[in-house]
């Protein structure tokens, strides 16, 4: 049976801007799913009593006073920025292609992301963006954009 369910819109809560991607929990008992922010967060969707909470970020260094609700561009590399998320379903992980920080993992408890690697053959990720999670397998497969040497300055790359 498949069961689906349609939205207008959803409300972000007053300073989460710039949301990016988005993974569903599975079966739709819980109804949540999860957003990556401009800010670094990652918020969970509890339905619409709840409403938007804050689940996990990806930034080791980040500060909720600095960072919450930022749209400055330099704080990035402080506060991260998710571009990719994606659940692993029998193991209740949340994946994570953050810009700065490269592919990282949640938990079920949320909090502080975990890098799981921000490098291959030697060569930082540049731009790390597009992820899924082959279910059967657990294998993350994500996207680098490696032309891009920072992406504060991502739109100016392309231009060039």
């Amino acid at each position: 049976m498949l069961l689906s369910q349609s939205f207008r819109s959803l409300q972000l809560p007053p300073n989460a801007t710039g949301p990016e991607s988005i993974a569903f929990e599975s079966g739709p008992v819980t109804g949540r799913f999860y957003v990556g922010i401009a800010d670094g967060r990652i918020l969970q969707y509890n339905g619409p009593r709840v409403g938007f909470l804050d689940f996990g970020f990806t930034g080791p260094n980040r500060s909720k006073r600095v960072c919450d609700g930022t749209m400055d561009p330099d704080l990035g590399p402080t506060c991260g920025r998710p571009l990719g998320l994606a659940f692993h379903y029998s193991s209740n992980k949340l994946y994570i292609c953050d810009v700065y920080f490269g592919l990282m993992v949640l938990g079920s408890a949320g909090k502080q992301a975990t890098q799981v690697s921000a490098a291959a053959d030697g060569q930082p990720y540049r731009f790390c963006k597009g992820l899924d999670v082959h279910q059967l397998t657990g294998n993350v497969l994500f996207t680098d954009f490696g032309v891009v040497k920072d992406p504060r300055f991502f739109l100016l790359n392309l231009l060039a």
